[in-house]
């Protein structure tokens, strides 16, 4: 059992509310084999585990800002990849944290640089899934898990490039990844991995 502060699991980012409790609480994302959609001392959801490595992702439907507040509905945050025209070279289908630092360099950016600049739940490590950080959010997934969590049926986008014109995204009515042009507008949802 860990000790925790007491704070708001909608994303207040670790800001203390009126009433400040101190709460001796156990946290099961720290188990060795958590169920795919448990919801974690810190508000956010454990997703499953990629290449020796355990990943998290916020509450549904997050506020467009670096502190966003998650209200755990269906996603409603769309951005574009951006960097039409421009092959960035990040490629990897399993490092977002190295695509998303990168990404977050280019000037137009957008789905990168909103997870890259993110704080929530007093972390600030949070990433553009690579594709198959992304492919977490489906396989172990069940749908009432990905419900759960606020993933809508429509396209994610991952932060792995396709070609100078066009990124990986996955489509979850289905699960089905493929590239699409940079310029389109697609969910995002930010990952963390620890």
């Amino acid at each position: 059992s860990a000790l925790v502060r007491a704070v708001d699991a909608l994303g207040n980012n670790g800001a203390v509310s009126t009433a400040v409790n101190w709460t001796s609480i156990d946290d099961l994302c720290q188990q060795p084999s958590p169920n795919p959609g448990t919801l974690c001392a810190d508000g956010t959801y454990y997703l499953g585990t990629l290449g020796g490595y355990k990943y998290k992702t916020t509450p549904g439907n997050c506020t467009d800002s670096a502190t966003p507040m998650c209200n755990n509905q269906a996603d409603s945050l769309t951005k574009t990849w951006g960097t039409f025209g421009v092959a960035t070279g990040k490629t990897s289908s399993t490092d977002g944290t190295g695509n998303t630092t990168a990404l977050a360099g280019y000037g137009d950016t957008y789905a990168a640089k909103y997870c890259e600049n993110m704080i929530y739940a007093g972390l600030s490590d949070w990433f553009l899934p690579a594709k198959d950080e992304l492919n977490l959010f489906w396989t172990p997934m069940t749908l009432a898990q990905r419900t759960t969590i606020g993933i809508n049926t429509s396209f994610y986008w991952s932060s792995t490039e396709g070609s100078g014109n066009t990124a990986w995204y996955q489509r979850f009515s289905d699960g089905y990844q493929d590239t699409s042009l940079k310029y389109s507008d697609s969910s995002v949802r930010c990952v963390r991995r620890y």
